[in-house]
């Protein structure tokens, strides 16, 4: 950082962590990586409140370690401690408590938070990423109304994860010096060779020195809307946390990996990484009951939405790690929130409330956008969906598109039955994509449906609700061999024919790995996905949509 950025960034650091100094240095590093020897970004050291913990019995779930680590010249000089550090990952935007969804909200988890720490006072808060965008409660003020809330938290820090882009670089940086706590990650390279943010977080606590290396998605570069990361590289994690984890041994006794990465490579991070025997994790919003054992590292996930806190207890004597214990804490219905945060959501509601609890429809039945389904089949809610792209821009004097598509990452929740409230459709579709039309020939079509059947055994984002199209999907062929019987308009698509097809501005600008709309001239109608499915939405009046198979799947 440069400027004005770091002193807003030491200033954040200050007032959080309550110590009156607050020092930086700039570790002389050598990366074989592209430019890093030239950053600038800095990692910042924070020396943590001293506390003596109380001898609790450890209620989580112990795992075998490997060799206990003696980095400290005067190991045998440190007490012994027992650290707590409380994670959450993927909360998007989720605030408010919902009962229903077993979601805690943000009030409710202050509460969960003030009782751990009560049981050890030597407690950190961390956050593996994806905090501030996925519910009209944070989107309509582009992520504003999360950061003073959080701060009340007491997080230590948060991963950048991919959705922290989906405001732009400025908004992030803007939402970054309103935090109380730093903002990392050590693989996000500016165009100047510089770090984006601080690559990792020193904390002291008791005499042994703990150091957090963040870690982003490297698919956030397809993730994100093109336009908004525009001119950053994200690196390999795990050649990037190689040299750091390097570097940073001479320094810690610990290091940690706070990864928002996804599971999958937090497991390569976990088999490839020497030293490391924790990886905090996020991004594939899985659920891990116990912490998952790879080549003797523990990686532990929260799942989503704020449906539990997770909770690793570290255990040390005479600066060896003796034992982690981890385990989930569920959404806890019989507790009470904490009072001052409960005052200030029900105020952010209030005001959220006024605008956006206009009944738009009713509907009888589910509108299913959950994510395992609305990633891997057809779904009602996202037949209403294209239907309303279809509609809506069909009704423009100078298009006739035929078919609409879009990529199910853009949808974030169910609608349930019952009135259909403005808020509860923006939490169902909360990004502000434009709709536009691009022509592809019949064989591009196929190709661009393929990309969606493409990792649909993992649930991407990418996998496509479609309008106007019909077409077989068989997820043990290959990739690129996945479609079949496919039909435009109830026609046989023929290669060389021209089609008019709408998707958002995130797919035409080559989001989720749709490169192939990017190269193609295209057509912005400056109409929103929100605005075409509300108007929808008011024709309709009662929504009784169900699955009509546009998309059979089977062998």
């Amino acid at each position: 950082m440069k400027g004005k950025g770091l002193s807003q960034a030491l200033a954040c650091m200050i007032i959080f962590m309550g110590i009156g100094i607050v020092h930086f240095d700039i570790p002389s590093l050598s990366i074989a990586l592209p430019s890093l020897e030239a950053q600038h970004s800095q990692p910042v050291n924070s020396q943590a409140h001293r506390h003596e913990p109380h001898n609790t019995p450890d209620p989580g779930h112990a795992s075998k370690q490997s060799e206990p680590i003696q980095r400290s010249s005067t190991a045998n000089k440190l007490p012994t401690l027992h650290l707590t550090i409380a994670h959450t990952n993927d909360i998007h935007g989720h605030l408010m408590e919902k009962p229903h969804k077993q979601e805690m909200g943000i009030a409710k988890l202050a509460s969960l938070l003030n009782d751990l720490r009560q049981k050890n006072p030597d407690t950190l808060l961390i956050d593996a990423g994806d905090l501030f965008q996925g519910t009209i409660y944070s989107n309509v003020s582009q992520g504003e109304a999360v950061p003073p809330l959080v701060n009340e938290l007491g997080y230590s820090l948060s991963v950048a994860g991919n959705h922290e882009f989906d405001y732009g670089l400025d908004q992030l940086q803007k939402l970054r010096s309103s935090l109380n706590f730093p903002l990392i990650s050590a693989n996000i390279v500016q165009h100047d060779g510089s770090l984006l943010l601080e690559p990792y977080l020193l904390k002291n606590i008791k005499g042994y020195t703990f150091a957090f290396v963040g870690l982003t998605s490297p698919d956030t570069s397809i993730l994100a809307h093109p336009e908004r990361v525009k001119g950053l590289t994200f690196l390999d994690p795990v050649q990037t946390a190689k040299q750091w984890v390097s570097k940073l041994e001479k320094q810690a006794d610990e290091i940690i990996i706070v990864s928002h990465c996804g599971i999958e490579m937090d497991r390569r991070l976990a088999r490839q990484i020497p030293g490391i025997h924790l990886i905090i994790g996020g991004h594939s919003h899985t659920k891990l009951n116990r912490p998952e054992m790879v080549n003797g590292v523990s990686i532990v996930q929260t799942g989503e939405y704020g449906h539990a806190l997770g909770s690793v207890d570290l255990h040390y004597e005479h600066g060896s790690l003796t034992k982690i214990a981890a385990k989930l804490l569920p959404y806890p219905a019989e507790l009470q929130p904490d009072p001052k945060l409960a005052e200030q959501m029900t105020a952010l509601q209030q005001r959220t409330d006024l605008a956006l609890n206009e009944s738009i429809a009713s509907t009888s039945i589910l509108l299913d956008g959950e994510r395992a389904r609305i990633r891997a089949e057809e779904t009602n809610l996202g037949n209403l969906l294209t239907d309303a792209m279809l509609l809506r821009i069909r009704a423009l004097p100078d298009l006739s598109p035929h078919i609409a598509l879009l990529n199910s990452g853009s949808i974030r929740t169910s609608v349930l039955p019952g009135r259909i409230l403005k808020r509860e459709l923006y939490e169902a579709i909360p990004f502000d994509n434009l709709l536009t039309v691009v022509r592809l020939t019949g064989r591009e079509v196929r190709e661009v449906l393929e990309m969606g059947a493409s990792e649909v055994e993992k649930q991407a984002g990418r996998f496509l609700q479609v309008s106007g199209v019909t077409c077989h999907l068989d997820p043990s062929q290959p990739v690129g061999s996945r479609i079949s019987q496919l039909r435009i308009q109830g026609s046989p698509v023929k290669d060389e024919s021209l089609y008019q097809v709408i998707v958002n501005d995130y797919m035409a600008a080559g989001g989720d790995g749709y490169s192939i709309l990017s190269k193609k001239k295209q057509r912005p109608t400056g109409i929103t996905l929100y605005e075409a499915v509300e108007q929808y939405m008011r024709q309709l009046k009662l929504i009784t949509y169900k699955k009509e198979g546009r998309i059979t799947q089977g062998p």
